[in-house]
């Protein structure tokens, strides 16, 4: 039932890793409420989100080791719990400082569900399938920055900013129920030095030194990046800049997700078809495209919400398209280090998206044209990446093999 490649097994994975999203999404409308509810100021508040997304990245660079040590159920589980036990607490906060502290565990308890499922779909699968498996399951994750934000708002405006963190104790709760019952070990054998400090160095290096890893590791982050820098000025985009009603960015923002999702979508449906690698070089095309429409369409000073919503929604249906091929085919040199690969695949996406939103706050000038260069710089520089490092051995048809 719950066998490689199933939609079981999918659906289960989907629902483990879109935590992360959940925990983000449901939670963006008690930002503006945590000020008068816990007497602080909406700076101080904005560290539980900042804090959070910190303990996310950290957690990625070690969680993947531990999965190698104990395996990937234990490690799976023992996140979980912890996502379930810092949920209640944030629940329970009285104090901003409180809501701060347990935030970041909370982004511990994430960041295990992340990689570990990752980590799996590499242990049960060869590259093309697992390309797939990832595609359908980003095709899900989707969903939630579509319904997160709007059912969090409901939540935190009837019942409360507490219903939330209660919404996220059941999620987590039948995430953990799942997990604890339907899912099998997918890892056969435990590395026993897994973490020995010098083995974690040796083998950090060995993923970071190899060519084709890099080029997808920095392809994922870049691309990554870029749809984060966007993300961090969504909404001035669309609605100081294009002059859509506030009451409507939920609608334009919902629409370009769907873009993710028919990327994503498109990744699963066609990669196996098409070539994995002759796809993604398409989709970084297809976002380098649209990036640059945006920024022309920026400096021509167009006044129109279509001026953000077509070429950013090509963006993202690249971007949907692009990280499970990139995660499928970084990973598949690499089954004896799949939890360390997953680890520094998903602090790129991190770190990158951080580095996307802080250059846009750098160069923010109250126009369109600075955010839109640094979004069409990140996606061009993805698919440079792609090409000097990854794309002219791919062509050349030769295997890649780990060093």
């Amino acid at each position: 039932m719950f066998g490689p490649g199933t939609f079981s097994l999918i659906a289960l994975m989907a629902l483990l890793i879109s935590i992360g999203p959940v925990s983000a999404d449901l939670y963006l409308v008690s930002l503006s409420i945590l000020p008068d509810a816990l007497g602080t100021t909406i700076d101080r508040a904005q560290l539980t989100m900042s804090y959070y997304l910190v303990a996310f990245a950290v957690a990625q660079l070690f969680v993947g080791t531990l999965s190698d040590r104990f395996r990937r159920k234990p490690v799976l589980l023992g996140g979980l719990a912890l996502f379930l036990v810092a949920s209640i607490a944030c629940a329970f906060a009285t104090t901003i400082e409180d809501l701060i502290a347990f935030r970041f565990v909370q982004g511990l308890g994430v960041g295990t569900g992340a990689v570990v499922c990752r980590a799996i779909v590499r242990d049960l699968h060869e590259k093309e399938a697992a390309a797939r498996m990832l595609a359908y399951m980003g095709t899900i994750m989707g969903l939630v920055p579509i319904f997160g934000p709007i059912l969090g708002s409901y939540l935190a405006v009837r019942f409360g900013w507490q219903a939330n963190f209660w919404l996220m104790t059941g999620y987590g709760a039948v995430t953990l129920a799942l997990i604890a019952l339907l899912l099998r070990e997918s890892l056969p054998l435990s590395q026993l030095g897994a973490l020995n400090p010098a083995f974690m160095v040796e083998s950090f290096s060995r993923l970071m030194s190899h060519r084709t890893f890099l080029g997808y590791w920095l392809t994922y982050g870049l691309i990554n990046g870029a749809m984060f820098a966007f993300f961090t000025v969504a909404s001035f985009l669309i609605v100081d800049l294009r002059g859509v009603p506030a009451e409507y960015f939920g609608f334009y923002f919902g629409l370009i997700m769907v873009g993710f999702m028919v990327g994503a979508f498109a990744a699963g449906r066609f990669s196996a078809r098409l070539g994995i690698d002759t796809m993604l070089v398409g989709c970084l095309v297809l976002a380098t495209t649209g990036a640059i429409a945006g920024l022309g369409l920026a400096w021509m000073e167009i006044d129109h919400g279509a001026a953000v919503i077509v070429p950013i929604f090509a963006l993202m249906a690249s971007v949907g398209c692009a990280q499970p091929l990139c995660l499928a085919s970084a990973l598949a040199p690499f089954p004896d280090m799949a939890g360390k690969a997953a680890s520094l695949l998903g602090f790129a996406q991190l770190g990158f998206g951080a580095a996307g939103s802080f250059a846009v706050g750098l160069v923010h000038d109250g126009t369109a044209v600075p955010l839109m260069a640094v979004i069409a710089i990140m996606a061009a520089s993805s698919l440079a990446i792609y090409r000097l490092l990854v794309w002219a051995h791919a062509a050349s048809g030769e295997p890649i093999e780990a060093d």
